[in-house]
């Protein structure tokens, strides 16, 4: 069986979340696209969405919308059923601050200080890396680890693609991947499960650290 592997860095487009999940092999598969999403409209005109990323039956994702633009989304990071915070977005759809859904209004916070299970289940809010990051020779031979890891542990029953999105910690924990696209659903959930059961990858040293918290996605194939 043949695989190829190739990683690259994105950035993720605003719509295009991803969920934390465990190693366990039960664990709900997340999909990064909206498909699913419920949608409501006001005279033609999107004025609300909902989404239930995890397939858990429960809406953890709600997106507001006034003339055509994004204003407001609430998250449920944890899937309990009750959004735990609120992201505000500036006329164009740009996120410029947060708060936890319980606090007043006025204590929003700069994206900058959003706490990490914010950021990476919304991983808009992660900055790009630095342009001359990926081109480290120590970020492709920590990538190189960490794809030696993964398909040790990756034992594909069959031919198939998927492309998934993932983001590191600095201490090489994965923390967090849902799926980009695929050809069958059960390869796309046996990678994510490899990538998670492989974690952590080992402390990212000072040269590499710069990918550390930022979108990364990775092409897997099997033949």
């Amino acid at each position: 069986m043949r695989i190829s592997r190739i990683l690259r860095a994105g950035l993720v487009a605003l719509a295009l979340a991803c969920a934390t999940l465990s190693s366990d092999e039960s664990a709900p598969l997340v999909d990064c696209s909206m498909t699913g999403a419920k949608l409501e409209y006001d005279h033609d005109h999107l004025v609300r969405m909902q989404q239930d990323s995890n397939g858990d039956g429960r809406i953890d994702r709600i997106f507001s919308y006034e003339g055509g633009q994004l204003r407001w989304v609430q998250l449920d990071t944890d899937f309990d059923g009750v959004p735990d915070y609120e992201v505000q977005f500036s006329p164009g759809s740009v996120p410029v601050s947060w708060t936890r859904a319980a606090a007043p209004a006025d204590t929003a916070a700069p994206l900058e200080h959003a706490p990490r299970e914010l950021a990476r289940i919304l991983p808009s809010l992660q900055p790009p890396p630095a342009e001359d990051c990926l081109t480290r020779r120590e970020v492709s031979d920590y990538l190189s680890e960490l794809r030696i890891r993964m398909y040790s542990r990756w034992r594909p029953s069959g031919a198939g693609q998927a492309e998934l999105r993932f983001s590191l910690a600095s201490s090489g924990e994965v923390t967090s991947a849902c799926l980009v696209s695929t050809n069958d659903r059960s390869f796309g959930a046996a990678a994510i499960h490899a990538l998670f059961g492989s974690s952590p990858f080992g402390q990212m040293p000072a040269p590499v650290a710069c990918i550390a918290d930022h979108p990364l996605v990775g092409n897997f194939a099997a033949n």
